[in-house]
Parts: C-alpha cells; sequence; structure tokens
C-alpha cells in the first residue's frame, strides 16, 4: 500500500505542484491519509465503540447505589434485566458487576484497535511523507540550496516529519474521542438532569473560545521556537563541518559565541510559549471545578428533599468529569496542536519549493546517441542575474 502512494506521488509535473498549493494544508493532509482509508474505518468504529463503553461506564455503580441498596425499581431502560436475574439484590449487584467488566472489557479491545491502528497509519503516514520530501528535494535545482541551510532542511524532514507522526499517533486520536464523549454526555446529562446539564453546557463554549483565542497565540509562539530551533542546528552543522579551518585559525570562541547567541534565542522562545501554555490550564481547571461545586450544592439539596437518588446524582458528577475532562484535554493539546499546524506549514515550505530548470514540453527524447554534440546560443545562469555562459556556440565531434 505505501509502495503504491509512492510510485503515485513521484509525479512533479507542474500541474501537480499548482494543484497541492491550491489545496493547501488540509490538501496534504488528505494526500496522506488517503491510502489508509480502510485502516482510518477501523480506527472510526473502535472509536465509538470506546466512547459508547465510557458512556456506560457509570451506570452499574447507579444501580448498585440505587437499587441494590436503596431498593429502589430499577429504571424503565433497564426493565429487561428483570426477566435475567434469579431474584434478589444479590443476583442484581452480580448482573451488574458482570456489566462492569464487560464494558471495561469491550473498552479496552476498543482502545487496543485504536492505538494499534493509529499507530500504524502514522508510521506509514510518516514514512511516506519523508520519501516525498527526499524526492522533491533531490530534484530542486541548485540554486535552492544556495538560498537554503541544509540543517534547516534536515530538521524539517526529521523533528517536523516525528511532530506529525506524534500528533496523528496520540492527539488526533484524543481529540476525536474527546469530541465524541461531549456530544455523548450532553445528551445524556440533559436526559437525567437538564438545569444541571445547562451548567456545563453554558460554561462550555467560553471555555472553548478562550483555549481558541490561546491556540493561535500558542501558534505563533511555537512557530519562533521551531525557528530558532533550525537555525541553532543550522550553526552546529556549519560549526562541525568547518572544525579544521576553525581550529586552523583558532576561532573556537566565535564559533561557541554563535552557538550560545543561537540557544538563547531558542530558550527566551520556548519560555515564552510555556509562559502561555502554563496559563491555559489554569484557568480551565478553576472554571470546571466552579462548575462541579455548583453541580454538587444543587445535588445535594435535590437528594435531601428526595427529588433525586444518591445514584442518580453519582452517575450525573461521573459524566459531569467526563464531560470536562474532554475540555481540559482539548486545552491541555492546544499546544499539540500548535506544533502540529508549524511543522504542517515548515513541510509544505518544502514541498512548494519551485523546480528552476524545467524540461520544455515538447523535448526531444534521445535514443541512440551518436556522441556529436552541438552547443546553439546557449546561456547559463546560477542564480537568475549574472549569466555564466552568454551565446554559447561550440560543435564537439564524437
Amino acid at each position: 500500500m505505501a509502495a503504491t502512494f509512492f510510485r503515485r506521488m513521484l509525479i512533479t509535473d507542474p500541474e501537480r505542484i499548482a494543484a497541492r498549493r491550491r489545496k493547501g494544508l488540509a490538501g496534504l493532509v488528505l494526500d496522506m491519509v488517503r491510502p489508509y482509508r480502510k485502516w482510518l474505518l477501523i480506527i472510526l468504529l473502535a472509536l465509538l465503540l470506546e466512547t459508547v463503553m465510557s458512556l456506560a461506564a457509570p451506570w452499574p455503580l447507579k444501580i448498585i447505589i440505587d437499587n441494590v441498596i436503596g431498593q429502589e425499581p430499577l429504571p424503565h431502560g433497564l426493565q429487561w434485566m428483570a426477566g435475567i436475574l434469579v431474584s434478589g439484590a444479590v443476583s442484581l449487584a452480580a448482573v451488574a458487576a458482570i456489566a462492569y467488566v464487560f464494558i471495561a472489557a469491550a473498552g479496552a479491545l476498543a482502545g487496543y484497535l485504536n492505538s494499534y491502528f493509529t499507530e500504524s497509519v502514522a508510521q506509514f503516514v510518516a514514512n511516506d511523507l519523508r520519501q516525498r520530501m527526499y524526492h522533491h528535494l533531490q530534484r530542486l535545482s541548485l540554486a535552492y540550496y544556495d538560498s537554503h541551510q541544509v540543517a534547516k532542511i534536515i530538521s524539517t524532514l526529521t523533528t517536523d516529519v516525528n511532530t506529525i507522526q506524534d500528533f496523528a499517533s496520540q492527539t488526533l486520536i484524543r481529540i476525536f474521542i474527546d469530541a465524541l464523549t461531549i456530544a455523548g454526555m450532553v445528551g445524556i446529562m440533559f436526559y437525567l438532569h437538564w438545569d444541571f446539564a445547562l451548567v456545563a453546557v453554558g460554561v462550555t463554549p467560553f471555555l472553548l473560545l478562550f483555549v481558541a483565542r490561546f491556540k493561535r497565540e500558542v501558534k505563533m509562539a511555537t512557530r519562533e521556537v521551531r525557528k530558532d530551533q533550525s537555525q541553532m542546528a543550522a550553526v552546529l552543522q556549519q560549526g562541525l563541518e568547518s572544525i579544521r579551518a576553525v581550529e586552523a585559525f583558532g576561532r573556537q570562541d566565535l564559533e561557541e559565541q554563535k552557538l550560545k547567541q543561537a540557544s538563547m534565542e531558542t530558550v527566551r522562545a520556548a519560555l515564552k510559549a510555556r509562559k502561555l501554555k502554563a496559563l491555559l490550564v489554569p484557568v480551565v481547571s478553576i472554571t470546571v471545578a466552579v462548575c462541579v461545586a455548583l453541580v454538587l450544592w444543587r445535588g445535594a439539596t435535590l437528594v435531601l428533599e428526595g427529588v433525586m437518588t444518591v445514584g442518580s446524582l453519582t452517575v450525573f458528577l461521573a459524566y459531569l468529569a467526563k464531560f470536562f475532562s474532554p475540555v481540559q484535554d482539548i486545552a491541555k493539546l492546544s499546544n499539540n496542536v500548535a506544533q502540529a499546524s508549524v511543522a504542517l506549514e515548515r513541510i509544505q515550505l518544502v514541498l512548494d519549493a519551485d523546480i528552476t530548470i524545467r524540461e520544455k514540453p515538447d523535448a526531444i527524447q534521445p535514443r541512440e546517441l551518436s556522441g556529436h554534440i552541438v552547443f546553439d546560443n546557449v546561456g547559463f545562469t546560477y542564480t537568475g542575474e549574472a549569466e555564466v555562459l552568454h551565446s554559447l556556440n561550440m560543435e564537439i565531434r564524437a
């Protein structure tokens, strides 16, 4: 599968390059994952199963608290359990315990499938991306390498591709699970107690807007960090490649000063980015704690008034924790999203680098070469400015 994909990507004509520019980053991502759509379908089904099991997990505890210990009748949706019971509360507790194990096992199986196939897709996508970039770099003109440092290109080929791989194998799957969990939790919480659900739903848009606002700032800071890291790699490569000249002229102190300056710029950019990331999570955590505290206070009041059972409050609190956990995850993962976005931008810049010297559409394909060479009014330039050869005419016989 990967080999077929790579052969398809070997076409680097002007139309393909222009189309890639138009599609942009989203198109690049789709091109990367399209060969693995069967695996993506398995991942999606496993995601749905894992989310359903996560939503079902608190219900055995509710049955134990309300229907086994509290001796209350089963909810209408669980009346079917009465038909498989032998007798009594102990039998109901056994069914609830078995259900809990089944839910955990099904969730674990779905999690395994998610983890395995997501990592498989991430590994192959990273492999395809490295080959695609290296193939393109091999066909760029020498003028490109006159204006781009090799160390920065290597940094993009390694660090940025690894960032995409980590994002695809860990962060992306987490975001999908969080989104599905939020949607499921909202429906169930409204079913259990709509006024409690309004507390969570009402504050969520503000939290997400706050996270989105910080994501832009973090992305800008992350872009600066990657730029400085690439510059530092370039300083290291230049210093080590020219070590004979450095030692011959005694310029070790100068090279160390260059590295010190580049390294300190990286440190300052990283600390700026960390300052933004460190502020985000506490704000979200405090907001979530206030919402949970309101639900605890109101829930305790309703239990004392006999309007709500202890089991229902326990389930609702479990859902509330699960509901806000994805929101907190999204806040924590905003850094990973920013890093992946910056990595994609840097990879796209390499893939968008144009091939300066192109073959004419009507170029003659050589067959049997006689060894008779003719230069007819030939000109050549490296940079497009000063001509190295101008109106060269020459005939070289076999």
